[in-house]
């Protein structure tokens, strides 16, 4: 069974984005509106459940997202500094 991911909330049937996601350094450092990342799917296993992941739907594997949806948190904390 899958749970909501970090910085994502449940909203119905959904885990949505608390907020804006961090983007990993040196992703989406160019101004390419069409530049892409691989993020949370929204949703983590949950630590010691027995899934079979190669039979089921497999909702914590990482998606690719546009960089417009992403936050670029590590010059958010180096501008802070």
């Amino acid at each position: 069974m899958a749970s909501s991911d970090y910085n994502y909330i449940r909203s119905g049937d959904e885990c949505v984005p608390a907020g804006p996601e961090p983007v990993p350094p040196n992703v989406c450092a160019g101004n390419n509106p069409d530049e892409t990342y691989f993020g949370s799917s929204g949703y983590r296993l949950i630590p010691g459940n027995t899934c079979d992941k190669e039979r089921g739907v497999k909702k914590d594997e990482p998606i690719k997202k546009p960089c417009s949806k992403g936050n670029d948190f590590c010059h958010f904390l180096s501008s802070r500094v």
